[in-house]
Formats: C-alpha cells, sequence, structure tokens
C-alpha cells in the first residue's frame, strides 16, 4: 500500500466518522447510522498537494425525497469543514436498494413498538390537550406548546387526533404531507417541532 493510499483512506474513514454528526431531518438519526453513505471516495487532486477530490454516495430512504437538498447541504457542509486537507465533495445521490429499504423500514418499526417512556433515565413527557367540546382552543394551546418546548430547546412533536377537522398542519403552515417510508409515515417538521 502506497503512502497516498494510506492519507486517502485516512480521510475516508475520518470523512465517514464526521458524517456521523449529519442527522436527516426525517428520521432524526445520523445518515451513517441509517446506511444511507455506503462508500467514501478520496483521489488525490492535479492542482495540490493536499487536496483531495472526495466523492460521498449518498443512499436515500425514497426516491425524489423531499429533503434530498437538505442532506446533501449538510453533508457538504460536513467534508468542506474537514481540517487537514482541502476537500472538494461531489455528492452522489441515489436510492437504497427495496431489500435494504426493507430491512431499515423493519428495524425502524421494531424500535417504535418499544415503550421509550419505560427506559430508565427517560425524560420524555406527554402532554394531552382535550376537552369535551369543539371550538375552544385544544389546537391552538397544543401549536403553542409544542412552539414553546421547542424554542426551549426540547425535541418536540405534536399529533392531531381529530379525524374530522385537524388543524395544526395550518397552524404550523404547513403544506407538504409526510413521506411515506415503505408504509411507515415520517412526520413534517416545521418551527422546529415534528
Amino acid at each position: 500500500m502506497t503512502d497516498n493510499g494510506t492519507i486517502e483512506q485516512r480521510i475516508e474513514q475520518q470523512v465517514y466518522e464526521r458524517l456521523s454528526h449529519v442527522i436527516d431531518p426525517e428520521l432524526g438519526r445520523s445518515v451513517t447510522d441509517l446506511g444511507m453513505i455506503p462508500a467514501i471516495k478520496a483521489v488525490k487532486s492535479d492542482d495540490g498537494a493536499n487536496h483531495y477530490d472526495l466523492t460521498v454516495h449518498v443512499e436515500l430512504t425514497v426516491p425524489g425525497c423531499p429533503l434530498s437538498r437538505t442532506i446533501s447541504e449538510r453533508i457538504t457542509q460536513a467534508v468542506l469543514t474537514y481540517p487537514d486537507a482541502k476537500l472538494t465533495p461531489n455528492i452522489e445521490i441515489g436510492a437504497m436498494s427495496r431489500d435494504k429499504l426493507e430491512k431499515l423500514v423493519g428495524e425502524l418499526k421494531a424500535e417504535r413498538r418499544q415503550n421509550p417512556f419505560n427506559k430508565p433515565g427517560t425524560k420524555t413527557r406527554i402532554f394531552a390537550i382535550a376537552s369535551g367540546k369543539g371550538g375552544v382552543g385544544k389546537s391552538s394551546v397544543t401549536a403553542n406548546l409544542a412552539a414553546t418546548f421547542s424554542a426551549l430547546g426540547y425535541d418536540t412533536a405534536a399529533i392531531d387526533a381529530d379525524i374530522y377537522g385537524f388543524s395544526l398542519p395550518s397552524l404550523f403552515g404547513v403544506h407538504s404531507r409526510p413521506t411515506d417510508l415503505n408504509g411507515m409515515l415520517m412526520p413534517v417538521v416545521a418551527w422546529g417541532s415534528r
């Protein structure tokens, strides 16, 4: 193995480690934990002693993922802040194979079936806003609580269980639909809340 090969492999490994801090905005987990980075390839550039062209292969969970640009920008930013060499990123976006996606969805569903509130040390709290009468401001209170908790730095989610006239999407200014990840709906993010 040549010295260049060793340096390139070190760069690939260190960039992969840096990408463990890039979070998928829908799934809330790192792109490396989700298996979205199958390969990274560093090649020495012709125009500098410490300059490398870096190709990052990204497999998104669904073709045409609405947040592919966000994920790509986060990966690019992680690559550009690499301290030990000048890297020119090339992000190649693709989609996971059906088998890989089914395996990932199975793992995510298994995690969701576990009761997260029974785990020792969990800080998750549920607030239920309810009333026997309509039009009293349940959705407004819910939206304001979610926005306030999010502004305070808490990971926050709001669920509107009113099947007749849900109003949380309009209160949060959401116009998009949840992403269907092989039968599992991923919540829309607005104002820092899900």
